[in-house]
Order: structure tokens, then C-alpha cells, then sequence
């Protein structure tokens, strides 16, 4: 079947051997029509095989007779014991848009004046080319990977501050890849071209940079959309990203009519049990000062004034009480430490009032389906619009489209332009950590609601001549894409929340299970104290009768 030559081949018509390909992908013969000078066997040259310098000739027939070895003929696939896998493996030229089929580029032959040529070992029912050791060889002999890369993502999978410099879980992912294989790149910006394509979005425009052929792979966590998966393939899918919907919280009341009712800062229990224990104070020092002891002329109206006051004047006014004795000292002393601790409380609750009342609390929206019903706008990306518009479309939904950073969503929200915004679960993450802004707080006065609206499945896209082998690599490692997201996200996720998620409830007054103790310890210790007194000055008194006898 085959005669080797001088680095030539020779084919029988009508052999049984060739086969023509699968119908869905069949063989070509991409050198019909033309014209080769040699005679009795015409040939052209062949350049640059498998990166080598040397040149050599090759049979017009090469590649182009159907499925066939048609490596044998190659310089490394002769005169060794040990050769390359796919020296014996058949193959054939093929049309890439008329194959349903993995093709490869003609990337191990550079053949003059013939480029774009693709070649097909499964047509040919070959599938040694697919296997894991062939993958790796071809991989490992790409040479140089033309990569770019768009605008920063907002989040840890890519921060590109230009010029290459890039960090984030997908360039640290691929760039593992890249360095297992040895493969070079060449970094290539995406064109004004494609940027006028795409306006609103940096990852399109490099997928557009893809399919024009001007680079072999963009390397972003890119939403594979109907429009883009026109545009380019794509490696197996990398990740799924979650939306939600992110609405405003509502406005309660002013701070102003949180003070309209200060009474509510209590329970009503809490203040009788104030007053009661105020009340209980003064009449102990008026009991053991006037009637225990026969002190002060002052009446029982007068104490018990004096036990209220002291709570409006936060603790002070003891002195009015004038105490004589050690013990109605004490009892004065716990009644304004009483008071001020009451004081302390109350000014605490009425702060929290007037500044929660005009806090935010439950969001507007409960969820996308009360958006659709209410007929409001909705802010997202442009390649979220597609996906979300493909479940949605029954309910005739607004949008607003915005640049390629969930910044751009939140901002349009702030200004007007729409009325909820469609985000991702690690958006929303660092959106409640301040890093949508440099103002932290700026979008706290925003929630996530609802369940997940749509997922997304995000990739990369790559030259079709490359699919296979890097969907092959990226399903190889994809439990270490883990590792590379753990690492960014500890680094973009590094500090605490400083937006609350949780609604405050300013109804919530103060109990008195909550401070019970407090008047307990207080009533024990006055009435200790009157009884002791008490105790004292009758025991006073006995002595005294007892002297008189």
C-alpha cells in the first residue's frame, strides 16, 4: 500500500485500504486543483516538520487520498525502532465546517503555501488520537498559545490591571497548564475592532478576537451564551454562577417620628417596675431618716419626688435627700445607681430608635417573580440578558444592560436606571464586604432576595483546533481549580461583612426578663438594709428603756 521513497508516497487508485471518512465529516483532498512541478512523481515542499529546520519533500498525495498513515513518511517516523504514536496512526484532510467531528490543525506540518489545513483521526475512525498520552504529546508540541485576556471581572476570577499583569483564579488555573506542558505564549490585546463589535462587553469582544482568528484562547471566566458559542467553542465547562436578584431595602419612618413616642422604649412593665423600685428607694430613706430615726421634717411627697428625679437626672440629685445616717446614704447611693443605669438604657434605646427608623430594613422585592409582576427594570450584564430573557420571555421583562463589571449593575440601581439588579452569589459577597466601592458602605442600603434566578455555565472560549486536547486537560485538573479559588478568594474575601443581611426589628422594646435581675438585687438589698436599721434602732431603743429602769 505504501512505497517509501525518498521522503515520498505512493498511491494505488482503487485500493481498499483508504476509506473516504464518516459521512459526517468526509475526507477532502484540499490540493485537487492544483499544479505541483516534478516528474514522474510531482511533490512540494515541505517546512519546518515538527519545529525542525530542515526541508524535505513531500507527494502531492499526502494527506489527501483518504484515511491513511500518512505519517509514516515523516522524518521521525523512519529508520527508528521507537517512533511517535500518530506515525501509524490514519488520518485524513477534512472541512471543517462540513465535520461533525473533533479536528485537529495541521500543527506537527507546516506545508508551503497551505495553511488552515485540519485534519480528522476519528473520521477515520481513529481513536488513538484522543486518548490521554496522544493529547498530552500534541499539547506539549504546541509551541507558542497566542492568549488574551479582558477587563478585570470584578470578583477573584480575574483582575487585569494591563500589560499581562493579571491574577485570579482562571489565569492561576491556566497558568498551570500552561507551565505542565511547556507551552509558550504570546500575549495578544483584543482589537479595536472586536471592542466595536461588543461595546458593552470586554469578555464578547475577546471571544469576537477568537473567532477572527487573531488569538488561540481568551483566558476569563466567560458565560457560554447562545451568541458567544456561535462565535467560538469552548473547554468543558470550568464552573456554574448563581443570580440572584439584588433589590433596594425599603425606607421605614424618620428618625424624627422614632421620637414621637419615647414611652415604647419600654414595656410597660419596665416602667412600673422603674417607678416602683423608685418609689420603694424613697420611701425606705424616708422610713429609717423620719420615722425610724425622727430626722429630717421633710413629708413622704418630697422623698418620693426626689426618688423620681433622680432617673431624669440620670443618676444625680441624691443630695436632695439630705441623708443622716449611713445606711440611707447607701440606700440613696444604690437608688442613683439604679437610676443611671435605667438612664443608660433608656438614651441607648432611644438612640437605636432614631437612628433604625430610618435605617433599611426588609427589601422592596420578594423575589424575580414579584419584579416581572410589578413590571420593573432589571440591570444586569449583557451576556446575562440572553440566558435570562430565554426563561423569562413570556413575561415581557425590562432590562437595562450594563458594562462587564456587577459594579456597573449596583451604579445603575444608584442612579436611577433600573430598578433591581441581577448578580452573582460571589458579587453579592463582596458587594456586603464594601469592595464594590470606595465608599464600603455605599451599597449596604441593597439585599439579596429571592431564589436563584439562572445559573451559567462559564469557560473558556479556545480555537476549535484546540478544544479538544484543553477540555481533555481542564477535566484532568478541574479539583485543583478548587485550590485556585480558595487561595483568590481568601485574598478578595479577606474582611468581614460591613453591610447587614438581616432586618432589624425596631419594634423590639425592652422587657423586664430581660433586667428582672436587676430590680431583684436592688429590692434585696434596700429591704436588707431597712431591716438591718430597723433592727438597730430597736435594739437602741430596748437599751435604752433597759437604762431609764
Amino acid at each position: 500500500f505504501w512505497a517509501n521513497g525518498q521522503n515520498s508516497t505512493t498511491f494505488t487508485p482503487g485500493d481498499n485500504f483508504v476509506s473516504p471518512g464518516v459521512d459526517d465529516c468526509p475526507c477532502i483532498d484540499p490540493f485537487e486543483n492544483e499544479t505541483f512541478a516534478g516528474s514522474p512523481n510531482p511533490s512540494f515542499p515541505l517546512v519546518n516538520v515538527n519545529g525542525s529546520s530542515s526541508v524535505t519533500s513531500l507527494s502531492v498525495d499526502y494527506g489527501a487520498i483518504g484515511c491513511a498513515p500518512h505519517d509514516v513518511v515523516l522524518p521521525e517516523c523512519t529508520g527508528s525502532s521507537s517512533v511517535p504514536f500518530y506515525c501509524e496512526q490514519s488520518w485524513c484532510y477534512v472541512d471543517v465546517d462540513n465535520c461533525n467531528r473533533f479536528v485537529n490543525q495541521n500543527e506537527r506540518v507546516k506545508l508551503e503555501n497551505f495553511t488552515g489545513l485540519f485534519r480528522s483521526y476519528t473520521t477515520c475512525q481513529n481513536l488513538e488520537g484522543i486518548k490521554g498520552e496522544a493529547r498530552a504529546e500534541r499539547l506539549s508540541a504546541l509551541g507558542t498559545l497566542r492568549v488574551s485576556y479582558p477587563g478585570s471581572s470584578g470578583t477573584y476570577t480575574l483582575v487585569n490591571n494591563g500589560n499581562g499583569d493579571v491574577s485570579g483564579s482562571f489565569p492561576d488555573f491556566w497558568d498551570r497548564i500552561i507551565s505542565n506542558y511547556s507551552i509558550d505564549i504570546e500575549l495578544v490585546n483584543i482589537s479595536q475592532q472586536s471592542f466595536e463589535e461588543f461595546p458593552l462587553s470586554s469578555y464578547s469582544a475577546c471571544v469576537h478576537e477568537v473567532a477572527l482568528n487573531n488569538t488561540d484562547i481568551c483566558i476569563a471566566d466567560h458565560f457560554m451564551t447562545v451568541e458567544r458559542r456561535a462565535l467560538s467553542t469552548f473547554v468543558s465547562t470550568i464552573y456554574d454562577a448563581s443570580f440572584k436578584v439584588i433589590s433596594f431595602k425599603t425606607e421605614t419612618e424618620s428618625g424624627v417620628k422614632g421620637l414621637q413616642n419615647p414611652l415604647e422604649v419600654f414595656e410597660w412593665e419596665v416602667w412600673f417596675s422603674v417607678f416602683v423600685s423608685l418609689i420603694y428607694g424613697a420611701l425606705a430613706v424616708f422610713y429609717v431618716d423620719v420615722v425610724l430615726f425622727n430626722g429630717q421634717r421633710k413629708g413622704i411627697i418630697s422623698f418620693i419626688f426626689f426618688g423620681l428625679s433622680t432617673f431624669t437626672a440620670g443618676g444625680a440629685g441624691g443630695d436632695r435627700f439630705e441623708a443622716k445616717r449611713l445606711s440611707t446614704h447607701v440606700i440613696v447611693a444604690m437608688l442613683s445607681f439604679l437610676s443611671l443605669i435605667f438612664t443608660a438604657l433608656f438614651t441607648a434605646q432611644m438612640t437605636s430608635n432614631f437612628v433604625l427608623s430610618g435605617a433599611s430594613l426588609p427589601t422592596e422585592y420578594s423575589g424575580i417573580d414579584d419584579v416581572l409582576d410589578q413590571e420593573k427594570t432589571i440591570c444586569m450584564l449583557q451576556s446575562v440578558q440572553e440566558p435570562f430573557n430565554a426563561l423569562y420571555a413570556s413575561r415581557n421583562p425590562s432590562f437595562f444592560l450594563v458594562q462587564d463589571s456587577y459594579v456597573g449593575v449596583l451604579e445603575s440601581m444608584d442612579s436611577g436606571d433600573c430598578d433591581v439588579g441581577l448578580i452573582t452569589e460571589d458579587e453579592y459577597q463582596l458587594m456586603i464586604r464594601g469592595g464594590a466601592s470606595t465608599n464600603p458602605k455605599k451599597h449596604c442600603n441593597k439585599d439579596q432576595v429571592g431564589n436563584t434566578v439562572l445559573t451559567i455555565s462559564a469557560s473558556v472560549p479556545v480555537n476549535p483546533t484546540l478544544q479538544s486536547d484543553l477540555s481533555w486537560v481542564v477535566e484532568e485538573i478541574i479539583l485543583q481549580y478548587e485550590e485556585d479559588v480558595s487561595v483568590a478568594q481568601a485574598a478578595f474575601f479577606s474582611s468581614g461583612a460591613v453591610c447587614s443581611s438581616v432586618s432589624i426589628d425596631t419594634d423590639t422594646a425592652l422587657q423586664v426578663k430581660d433586667i428582672s435581675f436587676i430590680f431583684l438585687i436592688y429590692g434585696i438589698l434596700v429591704t436588707g438594709i431597712v431591716l438591718l436599721a430597723t433592727c438597730r434602732q430597736f435594739t437602741k431603743a430596748k437599751e435604752a428603756r433597759m437604762r431609764k429602769k
